[in-house]
């Protein structure tokens, strides 16, 4: 997809018209600049590979050929030297899909399939999983119940912050990230983190209040209707 949106934007104005009007031809959709084709293409995922692959031969694409020159990822040599000197190698899914789209079977594949492949490739028992994107929207207990069930997955990873999380799942913090002011970001990540357990506690009781307010309200039928008027 990244090389894609890289051919896209070398195109001139002739070209890119000449492309957009295949485009149309094919899926049946408008789009008339570089922007609403980005937002187009980005919306395909992995389950999609032959229309992307589609895409790339139609803007003159040579994956195989772009893999063998380029060499943009590491050699199964290259990952295991990092392993031996010390590093710890983790997995980041077969796809790089979000995972609040694809169904509860889809992302234990994702997450124990990538994590095998990993720890067979530098000869260990497990290995860490780093969600792509986030773990948002996945339910934690079925999260936990991937872990305990499948030796091969060390602790997750996702990326909220400092927000509390169950203890198999760790946060991890781009922590040297500058903020406007060029100064370390490990304050507003802190400061988020409060922000978000005061809200919780909070609007939680109100919550509940109103949930219980409504189901009251289903019971009781009113005797009377107050506030009316006489004519």
């Amino acid at each position: 997809m990244s090389l894609c949106i890289d051919e896209s934007l070398k195109l001139n104005t002739t070209q890119f018209a000449e492309f957009t009007k295949t485009l149309k031809l094919r899926w049946q959709i408008e789009i008339q600049n570089t922007i609403q084709f980005l937002k187009w293409i980005k919306k395909f995922n992995r389950l999609q590979e032959n229309e992307i692959d589609e895409v790339m031969s139609l803007l003159g694409i040579d994956c195989r050929k772009f893999l063998e020159e380029q060499t943009p990822y590491m050699t199964t040599k290259e990952i295991k030297q990092l392993a031996d000197d010390g590093f710890v190698v983790g997995a980041h899914s077969l796809g790089h899909d979000r995972f609040s789209l694809l169904s509860k079977t889809e992302v234990e594949r994702e997450i124990v399939e990538s994590c095998s492949i990993i720890a067979k490739m530098i000869e260990v028992e497990s290995v860490p999983f780093a969600f792509p994107f986030s773990a948002n929207e996945l339910s934690r207990q079925h999260l936990k119940e991937i872990y305990q069930r499948n030796p091969q997955v060390s602790f997750l990873f996702d990326r909220n912050g400092f927000q509390p999380e169950p203890e198999f799942i760790v946060q991890r913090i781009i922590a040297d990230a500058p903020t406007q002011e060029k100064q370390s970001n490990i304050s507003q990540l802190l400061f988020q983190a409060y922000k978000t357990e005061a809200r919780k506690k909070i609007v939680s009781p109100f919550q509940f209040k109103k949930a219980k307010k409504e189901s009251t309200c289903k019971k009781e039928q009113p005797l009377s209707q107050p506030f009316q008027t006489s004519k």
